[in-house]
């Protein structure tokens, strides 16, 4: 059992090698891969203009959009600061 759980990281950190990506990278790679439109992401980012606004990389993900984005993705928040 042990094996498998590592080969499915493994598997999964190789196909979605976000850990070295900036925190827009990582994003975009995100919402890419799961689909996600910047319509998805209003509940996160509070409205669609900063939603646009990040994902054009006009202004920077604050620590409380980490927050909620790592929420949201179910992944550490390391990943967006």
């Amino acid at each position: 059992m042990a094996e498998l759980i590592y080969l499915l990281v493994e598997e999964y950190e190789r196909r979605y090698d976000i850990g070295h990506a900036d925190p827009l990278q990582a994003l975009k790679t995100l919402t890419e891969d799961r689909g996600i439109r910047q319509e998805d992401l209003i509940p996160v980012f509070g409205s669609s203009s900063v939603a646009s606004d990040v994902l054009n990389g006009k202004r920077e993900i604050s620590k409380q959009h980490a927050r909620k984005l790592a929420e949201y993705f179910s992944i550490p928040v390391s990943i967006f600061i």
